[in-house]
């Protein structure tokens, strides 16, 4: 998702914040005589505080919101622990060593909560992951009691001189337990970015994985940096740097789309075909997409009681009551009509052309058109009267309310849609051998489109092109409308990627597993028909289908 405007604003605004931050700290370096570290800690928090804001308006996922906006108070209370040390502790004052080991607290645990959000990208908001994860508090915890001990074992700072001196540069060493606890944040930093990109499930988001590098790669530089330069030629600290970093990872896996984000879901909404909207309690149309152009008020307010019907009774229009007002949305019915009619009038079609062959027997060039278009016609009811029997029945069943008859009426435009596009390839394809790929790419996403409308997360991915032979497209076509037949009803998310390179077509489905399996001997032989092969797999709660077919085109 792009952001949107008030996110780049808030965005600018915090990175002046840091900005000022620097400046701060360089003038404070310069002139003296002012505690730059209050002043620094004020930019931080209200910085802190502007992304806190942004990451509650902006993370779709609860689970997300919840371990990111830890993650902003662990900063705040960081940066609080640094400056309560430098501006209101003694050099010497043991209040203020314990301050110091209490950095590690929100240091380990921030970290921590990076880790718990990477882990819920990719999965669905309804379902829970291991409870496993919760036993990394324990090392997490043990790093941080270990060094807030330190003056009892001096694992994590060793005192030569006794821990009374520890403001003094060179009286202290590193301990084991330091290097465990900077061993721990690259691990998680290494374990952060390792989940992110094996959960992006989707190919395209791959392609992106380069942008949460940038803030990593500028962590390399900085801790290169630290360690080379002088401590007073770093304008920024290293609490300061890296809740710097942090924010900047998670804000790269939300630009990523790793990571769900709800900007600029009302340009989406307006360039949608939902042909749905939501009017607020005064009656202002608030969203709406652009297939709802014709809905008003009234219509809208009597459509809460009864359905409506619009467009020569085409379209019927729903709303319903939400909080702050009312969600109306509009369902195309004359497909559903006609394609009861078509049936129903077919027999008397070819009759009427047979009557008109005999009459017209002596136009030889007109008789053998009819018959041509009669055995098309023929061809056509064949090879779809599974589908046609399905919405026959679907037509002719009770209901046992108006939820099941709506989701039977999604059933029946699936069947529908596939029925309409299979008979347009078939027509297509009496024109000659061979049909350019893009018509296999939009007759599937036609489906798609009737399959989110039966509340089914489907996205496809299409690439190639060239011609195919009108054989292998519509074996392609049915083998997808077989599987999806067999999914049914519980499917609840698809995707679908289509390959044409070279004489060769690969079409892949992902979807979640219904419980009652596909059937591979099924799908096999439909691919055995093209010359093809078909895989049917199942790995954890998702089904793979492969189909693989020679497209014999150019």
């Amino acid at each position: 998702m792009q952001y949107g405007r008030e996110t780049r604003k808030l965005n600018i605004i915090c990175i002046g914040l840091v900005a000022l931050a620097a400046l701060s700290r360089a003038a404070g370096y310069t002139l003296g005589g002012f505690s730059h570290n209050s002043i620094i800690f004020v930019l931080y928090t209200a910085a802190a505080f502007i992304w806190t804001a942004q990451i509650n308006r902006r993370i779709t996922d609860r689970r997300e919101r919840r371990c990111l906006l830890w993650t902003a108070a662990m900063i705040i209370i960081w940066m609080a622990l640094r400056t309560i040390k430098y501006d209101f502790t003694a050099p010497d004052d043991a209040l203020g060593r314990y301050l110091w080991y209490l950095y590690y607290a929100p240091q380990t645990l921030i970290v921590l909560m990076v880790f718990f959000t990477v882990l819920y990208i990719g999965v669905p908001e309804g379902r829970r992951i291991s409870g496993y994860r919760n036993l990394l508090y324990i090392p997490a915890l043990l790093i941080i009691a270990g060094i807030m001990t330190n003056d009892l074992h001096q694992l994590a700072f060793a005192f030569p001189d006794g821990p009374e001196h520890w403001h003094e540069a060179s009286s202290y060493t590193y301990g084991p337990l330091y290097y465990i606890a900077v061993a721990w944040l690259a691990l998680m930093f290494a374990a952060i970015l390792a989940v992110a990109m094996i959960r992006c499930a989707i190919s395209a988001g791959r392609k992106k994985m380069w942008i949460p590098l940038i803030p990593l790669g500028a962590a390399v530089v900085y801790f290169a940096a630290f360690t080379i330069l002088s401590d007073r030629m770093m304008l920024l600290k290293m609490p300061e740097a890296i809740c710097l970093i942090l924010a900047a990872f998670t804000e790269s896996l939300i630009v990523s789309h790793l990571i769900p984000s709800n900007d600029s879901y009302g340009d989406l909404w307006n360039a949608s075909a939902i042909g749905a909207g939501i009017m607020d309690d005064d009656g202002n149309i608030q969203l709406r997409s652009g297939d709802v152009s014709f809905v008003d008020e009234a219509l809208i307010r009597r459509a809460e009681n009864e359905p409506v019907m619009l467009q020569n009774g085409t379209v019927v229009l729903k709303s319903s009551k939400i909080r702050g007002g009312c969600g109306f949305w509009t369902r195309d019915v004359s497909e559903i009509a006609a394609i009861n009619s078509r049936i129903k009038e077919l027999g008397d079609v070819v009759s009427e052309e047979n009557a008109m062959l005999e009459a017209e027997n002596r136009l030889a060039e007109e008789k053998s058109r009819i018959r041509q278009q009669e055995a098309i016609y023929e061809s056509i009811a064949v090879r779809v009267k599974p589908q046609i029997m399905k919405i026959n029945e679907i037509l002719e069943a009770r209901y046992r309310d108006e939820a099941d008859f709506e989701k039977k009426m999604e059933y029946a435009c699936i069947l529908n849609v596939y029925i309409k596009r299979y008979s347009n390839l078939v027509l297509l394809s009496e024109k000659g051998t061979s049909l350019q790929a893009g018509e296999l790419f939009m007759a599937l996403d036609e489906s798609l489109v009737y399959l989110r409308l039966y509340s089914v997360k489907a996205c496809g991915f299409y690439s190639g092109e060239g011609r195919m032979e009108c054989d292998a497209l519509l074996s392609a076509y049915r083998f997808f409308e077989t599987v999806i037949e067999e999914a049914m009803p519980d499917i609840t998310v698809l995707m679908v990627d289509v390959e044409v390179s070279g004489e060769l077509l690969t079409m892949k489905l992902e979807m979640n597993d219904t419980g009652h399996g596909i059937s591979p001997a099924k799908a096999c032989r439909q691919a055995e028909k093209c010359g093809g092969t078909a895989d049917i797999s199942t790995d954890g709660d998702t089904v793979y289908a492969v189909l693989r077919l020679a497209t014999g085109g150019v």
